[in-house]
Parts: structure tokens; sequence; C-alpha cells
């Protein structure tokens, strides 16, 4: 398909390129976080729980407990994340929420506030810290709130393994925000939301009982039934609720500091089937501007269980980089483009860990590699790693994928089949979906994610910058009078759309997007896109159909790969300069199905771009020669490489006019 697309640069006129990718590198900047987190894309994850490093009766603690921070310096990170809260213990400073017997033991005992103290020791380094803490239990409030706990529709509380779980219809909702509020006040750069802190299955304790009730009109079911339509829309009231939890925990923390970034587990919803269960939405990162997701490199992988676990007679042959890159993108385009804060656990050697770090920072990510406490610093892991960071940071600072083309994802259709049916939504709105995505992604294409809410004109919006200008960040929550024209002005030229619209307003969104000039491709999912030689088919005709009505890809790679991945990234305020992120098959970081081969011979095309540019290989650093073709053409040559390579491109002026 690479061979196809070059073949027909002519197809497009260099004015309509330049147009393209002008609009292209506003990239919804607007909704980008201008502050620290931007700045620093790979962070480091670790515990330090107060139960297992700190003893009550001798009042002290594990070294690498109280020097976290500078031995994480020692490593040149830059941000971690440790714990303020592992489970269901006490509060790990003197907190005025609760009485003294909320505290725990190790605070009872020696007054410290331990939180307090980490944020002193990180700033003291020029650290910044994301605190964790953990959202679903409580053992205190558990013994004296009994109204506060989940129960199971036999009405025994729920259990989990950290505890007694807490209902976020309950009084908890507002006692764990008034604990946020103070590590807030603590000076914490970033809040950590682990886990989603409902039960999957429902909560049949009075106050979601009585908040049914008031939303739908109906008792709770009797039983947990998926076909039952009252079951669902319990479901559907549990997805509800836990968007509007962290709506008031997210709103209310930025109220107190706009600089505080907020991460938010999404848990399945990077998987495109959402586990085949569950409801978890991608509205869960659209409240605020600070709101970012919290998620895991290998979730998205997960969507293959349905096929592997011989629930279907498919033979689908996605592999493993179709659906890490959809699920990181939807992630991603779900918060208007800001990174993802992405966990990485289990490494073992410093190749994978370098190459899974940077791989999540070519899809826009913060990767968040995990560090085993009492290895830390662990430079033999991680040297690797970190001096890439320092290398990149620079580069990605305040950048977003560029648009191009956006993918409709529709959760809405999706969840017509889930969780009663999960064959009939891939048949019906999976396998369309993420064929098209394996297309978009197999041409080189610039690609998005468009979420129904998204499609619908439900987004946030910024008034101004913060951070590092010194202004707060006004956040509000618009209704987007024209949806449609607004993703044409973020770069979008084309949108597919695997299933029919669900609602008029999309169907109105698309359509002033083609008025704005847009082009709107429609799949049928009544065709055989689960039969994998008939999906090379189709996918092979909507590259054609892209082609054929938009031109070449603006910005390209060129080589025989088939697994490697190449993303343009673009900040609106340089726009002299932007990156390509180039990985090379890191599906082998996790799952060992490939060895990764050596890339030769490689090259990117760049249309459109102004006659004066400076290449760098950021990685190596060193300048890469770049060969003007005429007509707004540009090759560069690119080195050998096995796992990555990071391009800058420097334009003498605006790289597009």
């Amino acid at each position: 398909m690479i061979s196809l697309l070059l073949n027909r640069t002519q197809m497009l006129s260099v004015s309509k390129l330049v147009t393209f990718l002008a609009f292209a590198i506003v990239v919804a900047q607007t909704n980008g976080l201008d502050h620290w987190y931007d700045a620093i894309r790979c962070h480091a994850h670790t515990r330090l729980s107060i139960q297992q490093f700190c003893s009550v009766e001798n009042k002290t603690c594990h070294p690498v407990f109280e020097n976290a921070a500078d031995l994480f310096q020692k490593l040149g990170v830059k941000a971690f994340v440790r714990h303020s809260k592992t489970g269901s213990e006490g509060t790990w400073w003197p907190t005025a929420t609760g009485p003294k017997e909320s505290w725990h033991p190790f605070v009872r005992e020696t007054g410290r506030n331990l939180p307090q103290e980490f944020i002193k020791k990180a700033h003291a380094n020029n650290q910044r810290i994301i605190l964790y803490h953990y959202p679903k239990t409580s053992s205190y409030y558990a013994e004296t709130e009994e109204s506060w706990l989940n129960k199971d529709i036999h009405g025994h509380t729920v259990e989990y393994p950290r505890g007694l779980g807490l209902c976020v219809n309950s009084g908890w909702r507002q006692k764990y925000i008034e604990q946020l509020l103070e590590l807030v006040d603590f000076g914490a750069d970033g809040l950590y939301f682990d886990e989603i802190p409902q039960p999957y299955q429902g909560c049949w304790c009075e106050n979601c009982r009585e908040k049914f009730k008031l939303q739908t009109g109906h008792d709770l079911p009797t039983t947990m039934n998926t076909s039952d339509p009252v079951y669902k829309l319990l479901l559907e009231f549990t997805t509800r609720s836990v968007i509007e939890h962290y709506d008031e925990i997210t709103r209310a923390v930025n109220s107190r500091s706009a600089e505080v970034v907020n991460l938010v587990s999404i848990y399945k919803v990077p998987a495109v089937d959402n586990g085949g269960r569950v409801y978890e939405s991608t509205k869960l990162v659209n409240s605020t501007n600070s709101t970012v997701a919290k998620t895991e490199f290998e979730i998205p992988e997960s969507a293959n269980q349905i096929f592997r676990h011989g629930k279907s007679l498919f033979n689908h042959g996605f592999v493993e980089d179709v659906f890490l890159s959809m699920g990181w993108s939807i992630s991603r385009d779900a918060a208007a483009g800001r990174p993802p804060h992405t966990w990485l656990p289990h490494l073992t050697n410093a190749s994978q860990a370098a190459a899974a770090s940077f791989a999540l920072m070519t899809y826009g990510m913060v990767a968040n590699p995990d560090h085993q406490e009492n290895d830390i610093p662990d430079y033999k892991l991680f040297n690797l790693t970190y001096t890439n960071a320092k290398r990149l940071n620079p580069y990605l600072n305040g950048t977003r994928p560029v648009r191009w083309a956006g993918l409709f994802f529709s959760e809405a259709a999706r969840n017509t089949y889930l969780p009663h049916s999960d064959i009939a939504a891939w048949m019906n709105v999976l396998f369309p979906t993420v064929s098209a995505w394996e297309a978009l992604i197999r041409m080189g294409a610039p690609v998005g994610i468009i979420t129904d809410w998204q499609l619908s004109g439900n987004t946030t919006t910024s008034t101004c910058t913060c951070g590092k200008h010194g202004r707060r960040d006004d956040v509000t929550q618009s209704i987007v009078e024209n949806a449609g024209k607004d993703l044409f002005s973020q770069g979008y030229r084309v949108i597919i759309v695997p299933v029919a619209p669900v609602s008029l307003s999309q169907n109105n969104s698309l359509t002033s997007f083609q008025q704005a000039g847009g082009k709107v491709i429609y799949l049928d999912s009544k065709e055989q896109w689960a039969d994998m030689n008939e999906r090379i088919r189709l996918e092979t005709a909507l590259q054609e159909e892209i082609i054929s009505n938009l031109g070449p890809v603006p910005i390209q790679l060129n080589c025989g790969g088939k697994f490697v991945h190449a993303v343009p990234l673009k900040s609106a305020i340089a726009p002299s300069s932007f990156v390509v992120m180039v990985t090379n098959d890191y599906s082998w970081t996790y799952f060992h199905t490939r060895v990764p081969e050596r890339v030769v011979n490689a090259s990117l095309t760049f249309r459109g771009v102004s006659e004066d540019l400076t290449v760098t290989d950021v990685i190596n650093n060193s300048v890469l020669a770049a060969h003007w073709q005429g007509n707004g053409t540009w090759i560069v040559n690119l080195p050998e490489f096995l796992y990555y390579l990071a391009v800058h491109v420097q334009c003498k002026g605006a790289c597009w006019q």
C-alpha cells in the first residue's frame, strides 16, 4: 500500500496539502495542559506502602520510604508516583476530615504528615510528585458509616481484596474529596485514582436504590440477567454514577489548584470490547482540562481474549499492534489529546523498558514504568529509558498528534449488544471499526479517534493556558454549536464511520463537517469484516477511496516493515517545528509473539512543507539529510534502527504557511 501512495502523489495539488497541514497543526491545543505534566513524558511508579515499610512499634520507616525522591533523582526521574493510601488503612497524615481514630496508627504515634514530607522532598529536587490515593475502601468508615457500604444483589457487603467497598453515591464521596483537597493544599502535583470505584455488576445499597428509582422510575433488578433491560439500566446507571463521581472530584480539585493533574482510571475502556461486560465510558476523562486517563500498556490487547478463549470461530487476524495503538488512541483522544498516564509493569530488561516507554511516547502518552521498591534506583534496568526521556522531553513538550483522518468509535452502538452478546457486538460494530483502524495505521495516516459524545458536540474547552505563564486554566464544559466544523478546524479531513450514527446531532455534525470541506466515508457493517481474507480486500478498498478523495498521506513513513509505526506530533505554539516518532513492532515488549527485525532503507516523506528544513535524529543527536523533491515534497532517509527513532524537523519559518 505504501508504494501505491507514493505513485499517486499527483492526485492532490500542493496547495490543498498545504491547507490540510496548516489546519492539522492546530491539533486541538486549546484542550491542552500547558504545564509541568506536558513537559515530562516519562515518569516512575512505585508503591512504598506504609504497612510494609514503616513500623508503628519502632516509629521508623525504611530508608527507601524516607528517601525515594533522592533515589529517583539519581536516575534522572523528573516525576514519580507513590502511595498516600494503599487500601483501607487510615490517613497517612493528621487529617482534619476525621477523628484521630481515622488516622493510621503510625501517624497517631508519631504525628507525622507523610504526604507533605514526600512533597517537600520532591520539590526540593525540582521533581513533581503524583499521590496514589486508593478510592474504594476505608476500614474506619466501613465500621462507622454502614450506610456507605456497597451491597451486592443479595444484600451482602461487597468486599474487595483491599477492604470493604464504599459506594460513590454515599457520603464517602464527599469525605474522599475532603481528603484529596488536603493533599492538594500540601502541594501535590497530581492525584492518581486507580481502578473503577464501584462494583461493575452494580450496587444494591439504599443510596443506589433511591437514586436509581429517581433516575429511571424502576426498582433495582432482582437478577443479574444480562438480557434484562432493567439490569442493563443498572449497568448504565453505574457508569453514570462513576462519571459523576469523578466529575465532582476533578472539579473540586481544580477549583483549589489548576496545576494539579487528575489521573482517572478508565480500566477496560482502551479495550475496544470494554471487557465484554462493563460500561465504563470515555467520558470519564471529559471533566476538566487537567484530567487525563490513567491506563496500562497491555489493556487494549485484552480485546483479543474473545478469540483466545474459544468464544468465537472467527479467524480474525488482528495482531497486537492494532489493538494497542487503537486503545492508546482512545484513551488519548477522549481527553482531547491530553497524554494518558500509562503504567508499565513487569519490566525485566533495559531494551524492553526503553522500547515500551518509547512506544507510548510515540502515541502521545506519558510512560509510567514500574519500579520495584527495594531496587530503586535500578540503573541497569532504567538508565537507557530516562536517558532517552531527557533527550525527548524538550521536543515533546506541549505536542499533540497531528490530525488528518478520524475514526468514529461508537460506544453506544457497541453497548446495544453488550454484555449479553459480545459476538454480535463484534460482528456488527467492532470488526468494521477495528478493521478501519488497521487500514489507517497501515497506510501511515495521521489518525485520531472520535467518540459518540465528541461527534455530538459535548466537549471540554479552555479559555486560557495554565502553568508556566502564571495564569489559571479557566475550563468550561460547553456544547459546541457545530461539532463538525470544530473537527475540521482541528485538522481532520476525513472521518470514517463504521456504523450508522445513533443520534440526530451526530448526523448533523457529519453534515457540517462535509460542508466545511471534509469527507465522510461510511462503511457497510454487513460486509464480511470478520473474514480475514475478505477484510484485506475491504481495507485496501478503503485506503484507495481515501487517497482518491484526499490524495497521499501528508507525513508518511516509507519502509518494508509492516509493524513500524510513525506518529507526527505538533505543538500549536511552535509552528516552525514538529517531531515524528518512529517505533518498530513494539508489541514484542509484552507479548513476545515476534522478534523485531532491524529496519533498513526507511524514509519519511513530508508534503506541503516549506523549502528550508533542518532534520535531526534526536536519539542519536545527528543531522539527517533532507532531499527536496519539488512540488512541496521532501524525503528524509532514516538510519538503520532496531527499536525506535525520533526525528525532529525545524523549518526556517512556519512549516506550513
